[in-house]
């Protein structure tokens, strides 16, 4: 999308490095009247010499420089946008917006020297391994603008890291704290070992054969393809989600809390790009209760937005995307009812299933009633909840104990999340 406006305050390239790709977003901010644009594209990484067989004719791509030079060429075309001089470096703007960046965000996942080493010397173009940002500190700077838990889930395949900023009240003045749980795997072999272990395989809803199972996810982790469209592989990684969720909330505090925010970003939610199963792996990987706003970062914008040096407004920039709202009674009652009214919309929950309703964005007040219980909600600005899904089963969930006893009911909870329920 070109634009005509002029620039007041610039436009800042967010150029990601994964260890399955890239992902560009191009964030001009206060344009013209105060308008905000952003666009987002991504790139997989080709498959290189090393890893051709001699039966595959090679792409022209296969030196990581070309890839990032042309990666760039590719993102300018989708974005209408001048990024690169001639001589492949980043393009100073000029008076003609839609030309140039005035400032250069560059930021890795990989523990190697990467892409952006090799190539980068442009003044204006900061570059920072994921490693060096602390993301507890960061968002720290950030959550005044809300009064619940704020809890930062980054999935990336071989890492899961948890951040959970609590508010606390001392002589009547609120303060923040946080707190960081972490799981990686430092090799290959050590992510093997845990798939060996099997603990995700009663989440798994997918009836196919152990052995095909394994081969899948092996095949996934060696080729690191930036996005699938496979059904079998987009549940086994909510499976994993799930089942690493669960382990790790052994040391959160997030499920002792009857309210809260989430958000989940990383490579999985990319890499899935699937919120209806990515919501139910938090939900019942973490064991949630009470009311949850959860919003998917479907395309690894936060945490560039909080390695950024200038401090921009995080919780701002991601107000764009869509977030949910999760009602969760966890009643054992069979007759139990629950009712949500949003504006002049009500929504109904019946003991027993999942039912999720389209709500507008521009709605922050709520009303909540389960049987005789009675409470309110008021969500921050920067939350704008596109859907309410009020979770009425039964407590506690069961999986398993196998894949066939999983393939109704996982298929027809995640059926329930995707298809909403308008309410005039």
């Amino acid at each position: 999308m070109q634009s005509t406006a002029q620039s007041r305050h610039g436009t800042t390239l967010y150029l990601s490095e994964l260890s399955n790709g890239l992902v560009f977003t191009l964030s001009m901010r206060d344009v013209g009247h105060g308008e905000h644009e952003k666009h987002v594209w991504k790139s997989s990484y080709p498959l290189l010499d090393l890893l051709y067989p001699h039966w595959v004719t090679k792409q022209s791509v296969n030196t990581p420089v070309n890839f990032l030079s042309q990666a760039v060429k590719k993102a300018e075309q989708a974005f209408g946008w001048k990024l690169f001089t001639e001589s492949d470096r980043f393009k100073v703007p000029e008076i003609a917006f839609g030309d140039g960046v005035n400032k250069v965000q560059l930021l890795s996942e990989r523990s190697d020297s990467g892409l952006f080493s090799k190539i980068v010397s442009d003044k204006f173009a900061t570059n920072k391994k994921r490693k060096e940002v602390s993301l507890g500190k960061e968002l720290l700077k950030h959550t005044d603008s809300f009064d619940a838990p704020v809890v930062v889930i980054a999935m990336n395949f071989r890492s899961l890291e948890i951040i959970e900023c609590i508010p606390k009240t001392y002589n009547k003045t609120k303060h923040w704290e946080y707190k960081s749980s972490k799981i990686e795997y430092a090799s290959a072999q050590e992510y093997v070992d845990m798939l060996v272990t099997k603990k995700f395989l009663p989440f798994v809803s997918e009836h196919v054969p152990e052995s095909q199972i394994f081969n899948t996810l092996l095949n996934y982790t060696y080729w690191s393809t930036l996005t699938t469209s496979s059904n079998l592989v987009k549940d086994l990684y909510r499976a994993l989600m799930t089942s690493q969720l669960s382990e790790a909330g052994k040391y959160v505090s997030a499920h002792t809390h009857s309210k809260g925010h989430i958000f989940l970003t990383g490579e999985l939610p990319l890499f899935v790009h699937d919120r209806p199963r990515m919501e139910l792996a938090l939900v019942d990987g973490l064991g949630l209760f009470g009311e949850w706003s959860i919003t998917i970062d479907e395309q690894y914008q936060m945490i560039p937005f909080l390695a950024d040096e200038s401090e921009i407004d995080v919780f701002h920039e991601l107000a764009t995307e869509k977030s949910s709202l999760w009602i969760i009674p966890q009643t054992k009652q069979a007759r139990s009812i629950a009712k949500i009214k949003a504006g002049k919309s009500e929504y109904q929950g019946i003991y027993g299933n999942l039912y999720t309703y389209s709500n507008r964005t521009e709605i922050h007040d709520f009303e909540i009633a389960v049987d005789s219980e009675k409470t309110t909600l008021k969500l921050p600005d920067t939350i704008n909840v596109s859907s309410v899904t009020i979770d009425m089963r039964t407590w506690p969930v069961v999986y398993g104990p196998n894949t066939v006893a999983n393939s109704v009911k996982i298929p027809q909870w995640i059926d329930r999340i995707r298809k909403q329920i308008k309410v005039m």
